[in-house]
């Protein structure tokens, strides 16, 4: 099956075998690619030889026989057996040959040419100046030796790999050639295309002698190929695989054949390959039996691609760049390469396979240090430093900082890692370290912060010796900060300011500035670390006029309840005028709450999908994660659910859950919001992911709790939504944000009253709600109108309100709040008879939920477009006013509690404080998850993170707790606020033992397990 498409080759030789036979000699040069098929045309001629009555000598050539002095001739002749032994005079004759040679090495000088060489025999001596040193009588007897075989009949001579046999050998051969005229013998030499240049001037010689024939065997044509599959496979398979094969192999027989045992051992569809083994071990062969100059150019372009060139590729393999050039044409030739790059990847990756564990890491480095010593750009000797894994050379960490920076300016993030890395491996010094993992800091937050996250420890004991700079600080107590490690940031913070006083400076601008936006995020530390004058006016202009103390200035004047016009322009400002990177992240983000805040939310949802869409262009997906959740808060502010549940998933599933640190609350509040608008039972898929603690320490913790609060509301679970909301109010006052329109938390707490029958509480909270909201704050005023138009009985005053409501829904953009509005304000229309106006706001809202991007409008009686109890939108946008009653009812009891033992739970302010105090000290019980409900999936479009789930407990009722003895009641209130036995001994001036009696007393009674499932908010103030 070797010999396909060589008839014409065959053809060839067997027409001299023909002369030969009838008594002419001649001379064959059979050439072509390693494995092409030589050795196969070889081996028919010797068979038609010996049929035809002649004596075939065969001999192969070997690169580890070269310097053995007449290896081949000897390989030959002793090939012959008795028909040299019968004549007597072989084994004197060699023997007396390789004598005399080992003498005249021993004797000769080097570099000089053997006694009676080229001045004495000319032409016929060549072989002595080349260091054989066979005497011309030598010569004559050893030919004499093939002579007299041929007068016993034609002789035919087939020397394999010639161009890898020794020199005094092939000068036997090109005597012997020289003569083959007059006697019957046919010399047959295969050799490599392009043979070593020892041998070019001999083969030039055999070329010249007259009546040569040059054979050259070329790759398989797309036909031959599938001739040789067939062959091997089948006619039909060999069909199918033909194009393929040719296009991998490049028709070199060899591995043709290779990939045809591959497909036959992995029994592999019949239209597809395989590169298996035998695939391998062919290439393996190839490279094997190939030049060395050949072989180490086919491993340098599999390890270091072709993109250095060929004087470049001849400098990092120590060859010439003729050698190498010639190499690469015979890659080119049988069908490795196409214009020097592989053909096909899996060749590549089998050459890679067949090299030395060491070599391909060997090769990058000389490649690095050729193109170093070049002055080629850096990106390219970066890569092959980082493929190097390590370099001894005293420039290295220099080069991969600087092609850390120009990869960060391209947003190659990828190298820039791999770059950083690298440099950190390298330096000894510790500054230089410490400059180092600060720059990777901030590069590999970009992609995951939890990986980053590995090198606060060192970074924190950096910069207590003081060997950071602002811009490595600033990441570094932000990077705390995210990760929860709030009292080191404090402290590295106090120790930077203390470092400062000691050599007579005062805290600078830029660690004001850090702290000022630190203070932002976790509120309780703003005592801690801003001065008394910054803590009531943030834009202290000493700060300067930079972005990040203009979006954080801007911030502070939201919160503060001053959402005007000049808040706004600053963001827009910073936006305008603030690329993304490292440095500006924060205060863009900053910028985009504000805009939300403020309910520019058309604004703002330009720019968060500009700056998403820019962040995931530039490999930075914890960019694009925060970008695209706040583009979520957008949608959802806007009452585009669908789409705020969208981008929410969307964010989650760009980084891991352990990424986002306190930041995650974002993402999953959204996500909570817009599914219970709809679907409630799939919003428990976000409260199922856990959130740590540190969230509800900072202002995304009180998006959360209003979420969770919404939700357990449309689960009918009003008392576990009550603790919701008004531990959020706590946080608020605790955080100093009581006066923001961040979460209105007394107009749910006041939804959640309402549920529960306690009306008095309810427009308690909902007039105080009123006189802290300020004018601008529409969707606010909105939402305590539509309330109290739940809690009025007079049709005529619930349709006014409605449409005071639905007015400033309008006015702060919310399209969610509208339509519920629009519905609600038809039906009271309709039950006072004004059809035509009822007909009016029903048309009204179909409008409005197509453009919310739901089917039909969510009803207050439903909460969902068809089924499902209402909840609604973040700051402010929900369904059904939170209520989830029938509006025709006076302020319905819902169906999950009862109103009559609500109201003895708590009366007045008093009891409300104490209710509220209870859940705040609650502490790591706010962070529990949800249970998932059986065949729910995780919020990531894709489900692929896998997240520890735990169950969620039945919370004691009311009832049950009135069961509870005064004693008892007071211990297990101490121990829901998370005292300990001996905490709760200590207060109550009882033991140890009396406490742990009391707790199995109440545990039985309240039928829970543990204390984590004591309900705080059923219980009374302890003290008391």
């Amino acid at each position: 099956m070797w010999l396909v498409e060589r008839d014409r080759e065959l053809g060839e030789l067997g027409r001299m075998l023909d002369e030969t036979l009838r008594g002419t000699g001649g001379l064959a040069i059979v050439t072509g690619p390693v494995a092409s098929g030589k050795t196969a045309l070889l081996r028919v001629l010797g068979e038609r030889t010996v049929a035809a009555g002649g004596t075939f000598l065969g001999a192969t050539g070997s690169r580890a026989e070269q310097s053995l002095p007449l290896g081949l001739v000897s390989h030959l002749l002793y090939g012959a057996g008795s028909a040299v032994d019968g004549q007597g005079g072989l084994q004197p004759t060699l023997d007396g040959i390789l004598t005399a040679l080992h003498c005249d090495r021993q004797g000769r000088e080097p570099g000089r040419p053997a006694a009676g060489g080229a001045d004495r025999h000319g032409g016929e001596e060549r072989g002595g100046e080349e260091g054989t040193g066979i005497a011309p009588a030598a010569l004559h007897r050893l030919c004499k030796v093939f002579f007299d075989l041929a007068a016993n009949g034609p002789l035919v001579i087939g020397v394999d790999d010639a161009h890898h046999a020794d020199m005094s050998s092939m000068l036997v051969l090109l005597y012997l050639a020289r003569r083959l005229r007059t006697v019957p013998i046919l010399l047959v030499l295969a050799q490599s295309s392009r043979p070593h240049l020892r041998h070019a001037l001999l083969q030039t010689e055999f070329l010249h002698q007259p009546g040569c024939t040059g054979i050259r065997l070329g790759p398989l044509s797309p036909g031959g190929v599938e001739t040789l599959l067939a062959g091997r496979l089948g006619p039909a398979v060999g069909a199918s695989l033909a194009a393929e094969c040719h296009r991998i192999s490049g028709g070199n027989p060899l591995l043709v054949q290779a990939l045809a045992d591959d497909h036959r051992a992995a029994a592999a569809a019949p239209d597809r390959l395989v590169l298996g083994d035998s695939f391998a071990r062919a290439l393996g062969t190839y490279l094997l039996h190939s030049e060395h100059a050949t072989r180490e150019v086919a491993r340098a372009l599999a390890v270091l691609g072709a993109d250095l060139g060929t004087a470049v590729l001849a400098d990092v393999l120590d060859l010439g760049a003729e050698a190498t050039a010639d190499a690469l044409d015979t890659l080119e030739a049988v069908g490795l390469l196409r214009d020097g790059r592989y053909r096909y990847d899996g060749v590549r990756s089998a050459v890679l396979r067949g090299m030395p564990p060491d070599r391909p890491a060997a090769l990058h480095a000389r490649a690095a240090e050729v193109l170093h010593n070049l002055g080629a750009p850096l990106e390219g000797i970066a890569r092959h430093l980082v493929a190097a894994e390590r370099s001894t050379a005293p420039w290295a960490s220099d080069v991969l900082r600087r092609a850390a920076e120009e990869a960060l300016r391209v947003d190659d993030v990828t190298l820039a890692v791999d770059c950083l890395r690298g440099a950190l491996e390298l330096c000894r010094e510790p500054q230089e370290r410490a400059e180092v993992r600060g720059a990777l800091l901030r590069t590999e937050w970009r992609v995951n912060p939890a990986a980053a996250a590995r090198h606060l420890t060192e970074l924190c004991a950096a910069a207590r010796e003081n060997r950071l700079d602002c811009r490595d600080l600033s990441a570094l107590v932000s990077q705390l900060m995210w990760h929860g490690r709030l009292e080191e940031a404090a402290e590295i913070l106090d120790t930077i300011a203390r470092h400062l006083a000691e050599v007579g400076l005062t805290a600078d601008r830029n660690k004001l500035t850090v702290c000022l936006m630190i203070s932002q995020a976790y509120p309780e530390l703003s005592d801690r670390l801003l001065p008394p004058g910054m803590r009531s006016d943030p834009v202290d202009p000493e700060l300067g006029s930079g972005i990040q103390v203009r979006a954080a200035g801007s911030l502070a004047g939201v919160l503060a309840g001053q959402a005007g016009p000049q808040a706004v322009e600053t963001a827009e400002a910073v936006l305008e005028g603030s690329r993304l990177d490292d440095d500006t992240l924060s205060a863009i983000i900053i910028a985009l709450v504000v805009l939300i805040l403020a309910d520019q939310c058309e604004r703002a949802a330009f720019w968060c999908g500009r700056l998403a869409a820019e962040a995931a262009s530039r490999n930075a997906p914890m960019w694009t994660a925060l970008l695209a959740s706040l583009q979520a808060l957008t949608h959802l502010r806007r009452g585009e659910l669908p789409a705020a549940e969208r981008r929410a998933r969307d964010a989650l599933a760009l980084v891991p859950v352990e990424s986002w640190g306190a930041a995650v609350a974002l993402p999953l509040a959204v996500g909570v919001l817009a599914t219970t608008a709809t679907r409630p039972a799939e919003a428990a898929a976000f409260l199922a992911v856990p959130v740590p603690d540190i969230v509800f320490r900072t202002p995304c913790g009180l998006l959360y709790l209003l979420a969770r609060g919404r939700h357990h509301l449309a689960s009918n679970r009003v008392q576990a939504a009550l603790s919701d909301f008004l531990c959020c109010g706590e946080l608020m006052e605790k955080f100093g944000l009581d006066g923001s329109n961040l979460v209105a938390w007394r107009t749910e707490a006041a939804a959640a009253y309402l549920r529960l029958g306690r009306e008095e509480e309810a427009r308690q909270l909902l007039d105080e709600q009123l006189a802290a909201t300020g004018s601008h704050d529409h969707r606010t005023h909105g939402r305590v109108l539509a309330l109290l138009a739940a809690a009025t009985v007079d049709l005529g005053e619930r349709a006014r309100l409605l449409a005071k409501a639905l007015d400033h829904f309008q006015a702060g953009g919310d399209r969610y709040e509208q339509m519920v509005a629009a519905t609600e304000l038809g039906r009271t229309y309709a039950r006072l008879g004004a059809d035509a106006s009822a007909r009016a706001e029903e048309e009204r809202a179909h409008q409005l939920a197509q453009l919310c991007g739901l089917v039909e409008p969510v009803t207050v009686a439903t909460g969902a477009a068809g089924a499902g109890p209402g909840a609604g939108g973040v700051l402010g946008a929900g369904a059904g006013f939170g209520t989830g009653t029938d509006f025709g009812t006076r302020t319905g009891f819902g169906s999950g509690d009862a109103p009559g033992d609500g109201g003895r739970e708590a009366a007045g302010s008093g009891a409300l404080l104490a209710v509220r105090s209870a859940h705040v000290a609650a502490g790591p019980l706010l962070g529990r998850p949800a249970e998932l409900p059986s065949g729910a999936r995780m919020p990531w479009a894709s489900g692929r993170r896998p997240v520890a789930v735990v169950p969620a407990q039945r919370a004691p009722q009311p009832l049950l707790v009135s069961e509870l003895s005064r004693a008892e009641l007071r211990v297990v209130a101490l121990a829901a606020r998370g005292h300990t036995n001996r905490q709760i001994a200590h207060k109550l001036f009882i033991t140890v033992s009396t406490v742990e009696q009391h707790l199995t007393r109440a545990y039985r009674k309240l039928r829970v397990n543990r204390r984590a499932d004591l309900p705080a908010h059923l219980l009374p103030d302890a003290t008391g």
